[in-house]
């Protein structure tokens, strides 16, 4: 509700990658959708998503139920899914989940390494 914009991206906190050529792909692709959601093999990634703003009621409407699955919410919208193919582009690490002290020395390492290089 506090959103300025009617587009909101929305990224878990444990998602150091972003990367702008993906996210302005995602605009440029949203057309009149409520979201555009990258689906992976592995399922989708609510969390690294493009939203409107007009999803709000509807997310409000299945918190008041008690419906906690992102999953539910998602097929409720408007959605435009990224498949892995049109994701290809993209670096392969822009979906990386900083989980477990391991997870944080890779992501460290790729960050050294990118400093390395620059």
């Amino acid at each position: 509700a506090a959103a300025r914009h009617d587009l909101c991206l929305i990224v878990a906190c444990d998602m150091p990658f972003l990367e702008q050529d993906l996210l302005q792909h995602m605009i440029d692709r949203r057309d009149d959708y409520d979201a555009v959601i990258p689906r992976l093999t592995v399922g989708l990634e609510p969390l690294h998503a493009l939203y409107h703003r007009r999803c709000l009621p509807i997310l409000e409407r299945f918190l008041s139920q008690g419906e906690r699955r992102v999953s539910a919410f998602c097929a409720a919208l408007n959605a435009l899914y990224l498949d892995e193919t049109e994701l290809v582009p993209f670096t392969a690490d822009v979906f990386f989940n900083v989980n477990t002290p391991e997870d944080l020395a890779r992501a460290e390492a790729r960050l050294a390494g990118n400093r390395a290089r620059s």
